[in-house]
């Protein structure tokens, strides 16, 4: 093994530790939207029938 495949290697691991934690990241952020959402929702839901 040469220093070149040691680097390749090292390199495809890094991306696909950093592909997973942005696709940890992204699904993170959808699941906050989504429960920010039902939050705001409910909250008019809850204002329109308490006035």
């Amino acid at each position: 093994m040469t220093m070149m495949d040691l680097a390749k290697k090292r390199l495809e691991r890094c991306s696909i530790l950093s592909n997973t934690v942005k696709k940890l990241v992204a699904s993170l952020f959808r699941i906050l939207n989504n429960l920010d959402h039902s939050i705001k929702t409910t909250i008019t839901i809850l204002t329109r029938t308490l006035t």
